[in-house]
């Protein structure tokens, strides 16, 4: 685990502590902290099984970053850029692969976005998240549903979305293999990058919420093997109160209902990607709970 902790802060440096939460919610921040979370998430947040969550999902993407070092002992060293070339290669490409995975609903297009300063060496895995089959894909979508459904959409929780779209970023991977990428190294990539997202979240929970210093982080990692890294991701939780945490813990929510919807019969994960769009944002444990009739019905 340390050895794939440092492949997140190989090309980080020199990241200063603050002093002072990146906001000011007045004299209770930790209610209002878990009352903003709750509004991001469109649902009732309780601090304890957010927490337990981050840990479980920590520990199943290192293990997935171990296997894929094992499959591939290289994988950690690489610097081969996930890219088919130029931004609009890959956005084409990107495309493609979404509508196959989940086709847009009837009158939906796609719009190819602008190059942004930043996106010229992004790799097609972050693109993935950033549009398609990711946020940019559920804008899409959310233009072409029914009209009935179109307010659920644009009140969409960010926690929704954004769950959904870790997971169709990883959708992507088969595809990519078939690009000529080998799958090993494409894992190790997709899972190094998440669970920097994780421990971040987990991060911003304990300084935000729990009232962690850096010092109190540093005992919590060191449970990880991974106390050296306190400086890097308590600098990191200062300046991003939420952003990991809404991604990291919709992402969890998703695979909950996801993992339902299986054990009470739905054949595929693609399958259920079709019908979790159909279905429409909603209170994660509504989702479960009309997954498992859904499939039952249909059983």
């Amino acid at each position: 685990f340390s050895r794939a902790m440092k492949a997140l802060i190989r090309d980080v440096g020199g990241m200063q502590d603050r002093t002072a939460t990146y906001f000011d919610f007045g004299p209770d921040v930790p209610r209002a902290y878990i009352k903003t979370l709750s509004r991001y998430m469109g649902e009732t947040v309780v601090p304890a099984d957010v927490f337990d969550a981050l840990e479980a999902l920590m520990e199943t993407e290192a293990i997935a970053l171990n296997a894929a070092l094992k499959a591939d002992p290289e994988a950690g060293r690489k610097k081969e850029p996930i890219s088919l070339g130029s931004f609009e290669e890959n956005i084409a490409f990107l495309i493609d692969v979404s509508k196959d995975l989940c086709p847009l609903p009837d009158g939906a297009v796609l719009p190819v976005p602008t190059k942004a300063e930043d996106e010229e060496d992004m790799d097609l895995l972050f693109l993935a998240y950033r549009y398609y089959p990711g946020l940019g894909y559920l804008e899409a979508y959310a233009a072409g549903v029914r009209e009935e459904q179109r307010p659920r959409w644009a009140d969409a929780p960010e926690g929704y979305l954004r769950g959904l779209a870790v997971h169709n970023s990883f959708a992507i991977l088969p595809y990519i293999e078939g690009k000529g990428f080998e799958l090993e190294y494409l894992q190790y990539k997709w899972y190094e990058h998440m669970l920097d997202v994780t421990m971040t979240a987990m991060a911003s929970l304990l300084i935000h919420y729990y009232g962690y210093t850096e010092k109190d982080l540093s005992a919590y990692l060191k449970s990880w093997g991974a106390e050296s890294f306190a400086n890097y991701l308590y600098a990191k939780a200062m300046n991003d109160p939420f952003d990991s945490l809404v991604t990291a813990y919709g992402y969890w929510r998703y695979l909950d209902v996801c993992e339902t919807a299986l054990d009470a019969g739905c054949p595929t994960e693609k399958q259920f990607l079709w019908d979790y769009l159909a279905a429409g944002p909603a209170p994660f444990e509504a989702l479960k709970g009309y997954m498992v009739s859904l499939y039952q019905k249909q059983g």
